[in-house]
Formats: C-alpha cells, structure tokens, sequence
C-alpha cells in the first residue's frame, strides 16, 4: 500500500497531500476514486500544454485535464457535446502550424475564434463593453478541443464554463452565427476607437527618445519659452 494518497483533488486536480488509509491507496476523502480507471493510469496517459510545455491536470469533476499555469482545457468533443463542436466548427479558422496535444497529430486540427464581449464596469447603472476573443483547438482525428488559456473571467466563469456560455444562444435574438459576426465588427470597431485615442494622447507626449529607444511619457511643455514638443525635462539646448 502506498503511504501517501494516490488521489487527486476533484476541483483541480492537483495531488493529494494526505496520507492513504491503512487498508487502500487512498485517503478517507478520495476512496471513492478506487474505480476510476482513468485516475490510475495518470503517469502514463499524460499530455502537456501546447502553449507553455506544463504538464496538464486531470480534473475528475470536469473530466478533462486543465493547464495550472495558463487555465487552458483539454476536453473530449463528446464532454463539449455536438452542438457545441459543431457551432466551433463554422466559426472563423485561422491558419496554423500547430499540433493536437492529445494525439500529437496536425493535418486535421482546427483552430477557431470565438468572439465574446464582458461588461468590465463596476457600475450596476453604466456599462462599459470590453470585446475578446477565444481560440479553440478542434481535432477531428481524436476528437480532442483543446480550449487557449489566458481568457478572461466573466460573471465568475472561466475556461470550459465561460465557453458553455459563450456558445449558448439567446432566445427570440439573431442566430449564434449572426451574433457572432455582429460581436466581431464590433470588435474591430472597439480597436479602431482604442487606437485612435492612443494616437491622440500620443500627440500629447514628449518627443524625446533615449538612448534605449525608449520614448518619455512626460506631457509637452506649455510654458512660452519652452520648445512645445518636449516635456520640461527634455528641452533642446
């Protein structure tokens, strides 16, 4: 019998610090994981993140294995469930080099974007819309979706939750597709309005640049005597 649990948190999946009960491999809290065959095999059916190499955790509550450091989802097409894989599957592809992190093959990997907006206002009377897009890897040789880290959370959900509300569709409004497309227009409009505030404060900024090549974020000079296109700092000798 082994001395420390050979369990995995059901929430996480990371491994269980306790020790094992005198009469299993398990600890009181994770007996019940006995009949998982999948938890026994764990050392040897391993996959690791295609994003930043970690080892990837089963989590048993979720059936599928996450990524600790990027929150990235390894799931089977069939815990997406079809209608989901199949409204993935018409959205946006993008080309890519990219191999499957569960069966290591690329020739018929897709990988999609999925447009979604969050209100990031703490205001209940003001919002303030923020436009994001996910990447879902699709492999139809394994039938693995690989779900991209680093998305944000929204009304407390992340990864493979955020995707299920993200892919539901509203009733008596546009088709999921056509929600889609009109999300993605605003989007490119949100950038557009972002980069042009950016120019606009830009102008406002000192036109120093260091030795590094590093530009002063100091505003211009309004003083009479002083050349307006440098901050007090960086006046021209």
């Amino acid at each position: 019998m082994s001395k420390k649990c050979l369990g995995v948190r059901e929430d996480t999946g990371d491994k269980c610090n306790r020790s094992a009960s005198s009469d299993s491999d398990y600890c009181f809290m994770h007996q019940s994981q006995e009949s998982n065959q999948r938890l026994q095999y764990l050392d040897e059916d391993v996959y690791y993140c295609p994003q930043d190499g970690e080892k990837l955790l089963y989590v048993p509550k979720k059936d599928c294995h996450r990524c600790k450091e990027c929150r990235g989802l390894l799931c089977s097409a069939k815990k997406m469930g079809s209608d989901h894989v199949r409204k993935i599957s018409q959205t946006n592809q993008i080309e890519h080099e990219e191999k499957c992190c569960s069966c290591l093959e690329g020739a018929d990997l897709s990988i999609h974007e999925i447009e979604y907006r969050y209100d990031a206002s703490s205001s209940t009377f003001l919002r303030s819309w923020r436009y994001e897009v996910s990447r879902i890897w699709n492999c139809n040789n394994c039938g693995s979706v690989w779900v991209e880290g680093n998305t944000k959370m929204v009304r407390g959900l992340s990864g493979l939750h955020l995707l299920e509300w993200v892919l539901t569709e509203e009733i008596g409004g546009p088709t999921w597709l056509e929600y889609q497309a009109i999300l993605r227009e605003a989007r490119f409009e949100f950038e557009v309005e972002k980069e042009r505030k950016r120019a606009k404060l830009e102008l406002k900024l000192c036109n120093h640049v260091d030795d590094s090549g590093e530009k002063c974020n100091k505003p211009k000079s309004q003083k009479s005597n002083h050349d307006w296109d440098f901050c007090y700092k960086h006046q021209p000798k």
